[in-house]
């Protein structure tokens, strides 16, 4: 946009706020809150947003006030630079990363700086005893839920007005099994002991049904709404009921996990789940879903993850006719960062020629960073493709 002019967390709370506030009620805002059909939205990774914001990326997920100023002025940098259809809102959640579910079962979080956390992968489940023995605890004051409430507290505190979202538990059992029991032996174990991995399905399935329940009690205890948001990465800025479910499963992936592992030791633990809640509100792989989008779709999902490994002209031809939209991303290098404006028209038109009438879809830009460190070079192939993709979606 021609009147971007940057932003830094150094301005403080206070200042972001005022400008966050001014830019909600911008007609701008008000254009990309009734978007009027197909929208498009570009997502840089975090350690780029904290980059071009002056963040510290670490403090962000440990400290309120790092968090809520980051959370500003990253949202204020995306809406002031680039003119595509994500809107200003007024609701924040605190997201703690892929470590969550895993670190209720007493995994190790880990904190590096420039990165998003993640969990220390020494397994910690090796037999029938270890599995007996899980419990995802659920515990307020302390730990990763103590932190969670923290950050929420105080963003009821200092931003008046906005919606506070708890973080519900949207990550699904075959990605947990994998941190608890180590992925190798995991994929082993569908082979040299199915029983015990099926017990271990089956006690995470448990476990996360339990620890959900006790949080809408907190959250209703506390004054909370049980909505949730789902995590930031995934490009959707809507808002789930937690009475629903989100599956978060990279871990579904061909060729690292084959349809009949899937068939047998994932998806009927991931259809029970649906049937607990009663719909599915979002189904997420970064990886290639191409062989298991048949039985995905029965399970209905209100919005289905395409990645640029999966095959979209067979999600197209799945979701056909149905009510599913498909949120359609982008390979952050093939498709945006080395392309030139020609090749990247190229990319959405054909994106565009195969949904044709036969699906609602978005498209999102996401995934990207600054592998080669040069930073202004990124930011400027996210200036191109915002201007193509304005012109294709006009």
């Amino acid at each position: 946009m021609a009147n971007w002019v940057g932003v830094s967390v150094k301005e403080g709370i206070g200042q972001l706020l005022e400008r966050y506030l001014g830019l909600y009620e911008s007609p701008e805002n008000r254009r990309r809150l009734q978007c009027p059909g197909t929208s498009w939205s570009i997502l840089p990774e975090f350690p780029l947003l904290a980059r071009v914001t002056g963040a510290s990326l670490r403090d962000t997920y440990l400290d309120p006030e790092a968090f809520v100023g980051f959370t500003l002025a990253q949202r204020i940098y995306r809406f002031e630079r680039w003119r595509d259809w994500t809107p200003l809102t007024l609701d924040i959640a605190y997201w703690p990363g892929v470590i969550l579910e895993t670190s209720v079962f007493g995994m190790t979080p880990e904190y590096p700086e420039g990165e998003d956390p993640w969990i220390d992968h020494v397994p910690i489940v090796k037999g029938k005893d270890d599995i007996d023995s899980l419990k995802a605890r659920f515990d307020p004051e302390r730990g990763m839920v103590g932190l969670m409430f923290e950050m929420s507290e105080f963003c009821r505190d200092r931003l008046p007005g906005f919606k506070v979202q708890v973080q519900a538990w949207d990550r699904a059992a075959v990605g947990i099994a994998m941190d608890l029991m180590g992925t190798e032996q995991f994929l082993m174990n569908t082979c040299d002991r199915p029983v015990l991995l099926h017990e271990l399905m089956r006690r995470i399935v448990d476990e996360g049904w339990a620890w959900s329940i006790a949080r809408d009690r907190e959250l209703e205890k506390r004054g909370f709404p049980k909505e949730s948001s789902i995590s930031p990465g995934t490009g959707s800025s809507s808002s789930m009921n937690s009475s629903y479910v989100n599956i978060i499963a990279d871990e579904v992936n061909m060729p690292m996990m084959s349809p009949a592992i899937y068939e047998e030791f994932v998806f009927p633990y991931e259809k029970e789940t649906v049937g607990h809640a009663g719909h599915l509100n979002y189904y997420h792989s970064c990886g290639c879903l191409t062989p298991f989008l048949q039985d995905i779709a029965t399970l209905e999902p209100a919005i289905q993850h395409v990645s640029a490994w999966t095959d979209w002209e067979t999600a197209v031809r799945t979701y056909a006719g149905t009510e599913t939209v498909l949120q359609k991303t982008l390979h952050p290098m093939r498709d945006v960062l080395d392309r030139d404006e020609a090749g990247m028209m190229e990319v959405i038109r054909n994106i565009q020629g195969v949904a044709g009438e036969k699906v609602g879809y978005c498209l999102i830009a996401n995934g990207i960073d600054s592998a080669s460190g040069d930073l202004e070079g990124t930011m400027a192939a996210c200036d191109r493709w915002a201007g193509v993709a304005t012109t294709c979606f006009a």
